[in-house]
């Protein structure tokens, strides 16, 4: 589909200069969309006179241009229309003299007072947003960073462009930070002009000075290669190869990198293998928290065990095993580490690469002559330190997770459809060239669409269909490729995973003719194409047209892309360090049985049923670096569930009546007996997923000791309705956008005020949890027929703990009930709301809600094919639903005993 002209309300929602809930607050506005509220400004600022936000006054702007306001139109409209594109000024000069014939006391203070539009304006022809962008990743946008630097990156130690120290221009003009004045500002109009020096690196005990106009690296780029040793404690025994104590130096990281994913994963497996790791930053973003990091960590990345800290001079205080550098600026650190017995490198891609050739490029390919040890994510690699750089070297593999698998019902549309991995802020991506040959593919045909992802597309308009998803989740990104036939992902440098996901989900893949994927990519499980668009663009097209070409190298992919996990690399990784240690693997997957548990997994059950079996067999398949115990509580089964118990040997099982169950009372009893520290609890229908579900949803409460419980999301069975399946993904999507680490203090005055946040902090489900026993043992399980895991999360928070949502833990549960089932269900809810939290959680107009939310559903299902048996089934469920609501809400008495 052909992208359309952004509209002018578009312009201004996403200008930067457009406040939404300051604008709303002064306009008096309450439940519009933000394209409402741009439309609201631009039709009524004139007679309400409201500016858009602090960071665009409209009459500044007026008494500027004052054509502007003879046209009368709206200020801001006529900015983003017009007046960015002309040069125009946001406001009238401040310095109608010279510096020179100014007082410099009275220039200073008039800095000092300077609006931050009106330093935008001074600092724009020496800010390199470029520069800004690339260094601190957390901006994101190209268009925000000089705003962003104005208000905020200043005070955060963050600097405006490479030759620039603001930290250093500071500690030489104390009058800049006493007045509040923003250094560059300071620098432009009086520092330049009287010789001040904007920069400085220590380097052998003195100040080297750069001069202001060269664009050279940052002093935190190239810092680390004059980084002081630091001499770690040493151990007290010599290494032993089943617990190796390994320490990672990283650079700081955002979401979505795969070079820190492939690090956090090899982390996690090792833990798993036994051994005990830590994770150092070098080189911290200024500004970012503890808590921070955490969060994304556990949002974009993988549950470790490993604590992870700042790298400083604490460090000394460990003793290692092992140093592992995983990146060139952490390579100097690595080489000055003392009393360890070996130093890695861990070398994901050739760095040189990644620069022009100058300061960096050379410091990078400095380090591969550094006295480490190198461990390689390519044969390629591993040759290229072995024969160019003559280094000890290994190699290990890449590989796809198993969230990528090909679905049989692969649509075959009317055009077909090109995934294309869109991450063009990353150079070595090359995504020019794969934008060139789709221009030129669109010049011969009109069949096909694409659609991009990993990163946002720099063009408002195309001459083929296409798609924009931006960053993806693993789930969304396999059925995407599941959607598709072709995917094109360049790699000039080493390989990268993106391929490898394609291949695993059945796609067609197009990689660019460099040395690294010829010596990676057997003949015929990749269509390589030389870096020329005409080339790329008819290796697309030989795809496209031959059905047969794309079934048989896909195929031919996905088995050799089988032939990979991601425990055989970490095992490949694992026997790298022990053989430069000089020691042997030992085997030390605990068992089930005997000894001291870490956790304890509770699961009640009455008539399990098949899909018990399920259950059973995935817990005893899970993966952990401890012992654990798995504790069944049945209330009278005669469906066998008892029998498959006491024949699974991993099975502690106690039986009670069934009169003496209750969904409170049930698990303090399991509680009391279990022997681990951590309790799980899974319901008889709730399947984990993966043989991490334990270790992810323990973990997370071994890194927060201040957290009562975890609680992961569920995903729906294969077979469920499709609304099921939509409600119960949207429903976790919330947790995983929100504060993974919860509790009253992020928000006093909303968990007083805000019923829908307080809902949001205190849910919690025992299908899916674990709790700490230590905080059990002083606030036990509420006793009640249910919802006793929503009362208990509420009961600790109040006592002042958190609670985590684990985004990995997940378990395939869900129900598709029928219309009196979801009736009762629903009326159960109500109930157990307004008895227990005070909620009314009914609909004030039954009628209109009905049928709001029912064209809802049926304009969802029209779209995503459903039948008109299934909309009109959503309906029915949907009345019975919000019926069961009303009624809960006005019930008196018990429980109903259904649920």
């Amino acid at each position: 589909m052909r992208k359309t002209p952004i509209s002018i309300e578009q312009k201004v929602v996403f200008s930067g200069f457009f406040s939404l809930s300051n604008y709303m607050n002064k306009a008096h506005l309450a439940n519009v969309t933000p394209l409402d509220a741009a439309r609201h400004f631009l039709d009524n600022w004139e007679h309400n006179r409201i500016d858009p936000s602090n960071a665009f006054v409209c009459e500044s702007y007026l008494d500027a241009n004052p054509d502007v306001r003879d046209s009368g139109m709206n200020p801001l409209e006529h900015y983003l229309r017009f007046g960015a594109d002309e040069g125009r000024a946001l406001q009238p000069a401040r310095l109608t003299t010279s510096v020179g014939s100014r007082d410099e006391d009275e220039l200073l203070q008039s800095l000092s007072e300077f609006s931050d539009l009106e330093v935008v304006e001074a600092i724009s022809d020496l800010f390199d947003s470029d520069f800004y962008v690339a260094r601190y990743p957390d901006i994101g946008d190209k268009e925000a960073a000089i705003l962003h630097y104005v208000c905020h990156g200043w005070r955060e130690k963050r600097d405006p462009r490479p030759d620039f120290d603001g930290v250093f221009y500071s500690s030489q003009n104390p009058v800049i930070e006493a007045l509040g004045i923003n250094p560059l500002l300071h620098y432009k109009l009086l520092g330049r002009e009287n010789g001040v020096t904007p920069f400085a690196v220590a380097l052998t005990g003195r100040k080297l000075r750069l001069d202001s106009e060269s664009k050279i690296v940052s002093a935190a780029d190239i810092r680390s290669m004059v980084a002081s040793g630091f001499d770690f404690r040493p151990r007290n025994d010599s290494p032993v190869a089943s617990r190796l104590k390994i320490h990672w130096l990283i650079p700081d990281f955002n979401g979505g990198g795969g070079g820190h994913m492939t690090i956090f994963r090899t982390i996690q497996w090792l833990e798993l293998f036994g051994h005990e790791c830590f994770i150092w930053i070098v080189n911290p973003e200024a500004g970012r928290t503890e808590r921070d990091r955490e969060d994304i960590l556990l949002k974009y990345y993988k549950s470790v065990r490993a604590p992870m800290r700042v790298f400083d001079d604490a460090a000394k205080n460990f003793g290692a095993d092992i140093v592992v550098a995983t990146s060139w600026d952490t390579a100097y650190y690595c080489d000055t580490v003392e009393n360890v017995a070996a130093k890695f490198y861990f070398v994901q891609d050739y760095e040189p690469y990644f620069y022009p050739v100058g300061a960096r490029s050379l410091a990078a390919k400095n380090t591969y002559d550094l006295e480490l040890n190198h461990i390689c994510a390519s044969p390629w690699l591993r040759n290229t330190m072995e024969q160019v750089h003559g280094r000890w070297a290994r190699s290990f593999s890449l590989a796809a997770d198993e969230v990528y698998q090909e679905d049989a019902t692969r649509a075959d549309g009317k055009r077909r459809r090109i995934a294309f991995y869109s991450r063009g802020h990353t150079a070595r991506r090359a995504v020019e060239l794969g934008l060139l040959a789709l221009e030129i593919l669109s010049q011969r045909r009109d069949d096909f669409e694409v659609h991009f992802f990993g990163g946002s597309v720099d063009f408002e308009a195309s001459s083929f269909h296409a798609y924009d998803h931006g960053i993806l989740n693993p789930k969304s990104l396999n059925e995407l490729y599941n959607s598709c036939d072709v995917g094109v992902c360049f790699s000039a440098t080493n390989y990268s995973l993106v391929p490898q996901e394609m291949m695993a989900s059945g796609l067609a893949v197009v990689e660019l003719n460099v040395e690294s994927t010829v010596e990676i990519f057997p003949n015929g499980v990749v269509s390589l194409a030389d870096p020329d668009p005409k080339n790329i663009a008819d290796t697309i097209e030989r795809l496209l047209d031959s059905s047969e070409v794309r079934t048989a190298q896909a195929t031919a992919a996905r088995e050799w892309v089988r032939s990979f996990s991601w425990e055989r690399s970490a095992e490949q990784i694992e026997a790298a360090f022990l053989e430069r240690l000089g020691l042997e693997k030992i085997a030390t997957q605990p068992e089930l049985k005997g000894g001291e548990p870490l956790v304890t997994v509770i699961i009640p059950t009455y008539n399990g049923g098949k899909i018990f079996h399920e259950v059973i067999a995935a817990v005893t398949k899970q993966r952990l670096p401890y012992l654990f115990q798995i504790l069944v509580i049945d209330s009278g089964s005669t469906d066998g569930t008892v029998e498959l118990c006491r024949s699974t040997p991993e099975v502690d099982l106690i039986q009670i009546e069934k009169s003496e169950f209750q969904h409170g009372r049930t698990r303090n009893l399991g509680v009391s007996q279990a022997r681990g520290q951590y309790v799980a609890f899974l319901t008889q229908d709730a399947i984990p997923v993966g043989n991490s579900w334990l270790f992810n949803l323990v973990t997370p409460l071994e890194r927060n000791p201040g957290a009562a419980g975890a609680f992961g999301p569920h995903e729906a069975h294969r077979n469920a309705d499709p609304y099921t399946i939509r409600d119960l993904a949207a429903h976790f999507e919330g947790f995983r956008n929100g504060p993974l680490l919860q509790s009253i203090a992020l928000d006093n005055v909303r968990w007083t005020n805000d019923q829908g946040w307080r809902q949001f902090l205190h849910y919690y489900s025992d299908n899916n949890s674990c709790l700490r026993k230590s905080v059990w043992q002083v606030c036990n399980l509420p006793e009640v027929d249910y919802g006793e895991d929503q009362l208990w999360a509420m009961k600790i928070l109040e006592l002042g703990f958190e609670k985590i949502f684990s985004p990995h833990a997940l378990v395939s549960h869900s129900h598709d009930y029928d219309e009196i089932e979801t009736y009762k269900r629903a009326r159960t809810e109500a109930f157990f709301f307004k008895q227990y939290f005070g909620y009314d959680v009914s609909v004030a107009d039954f009628v209109s809600a009905s049928k709001s939310l029912r064209a809802a559903d049926r304009v969802w299902g029209t779209r995503n094919g459903l039948s008109d048996d299934q909309i009109d089934r959503r309906g029915k469920l949907t009345v019975s639903r919000l019926a069961g609501l009303c009624s809960g809400a006005v019930q008196d008495g018990k429980f109903s005993s259904d649920f």
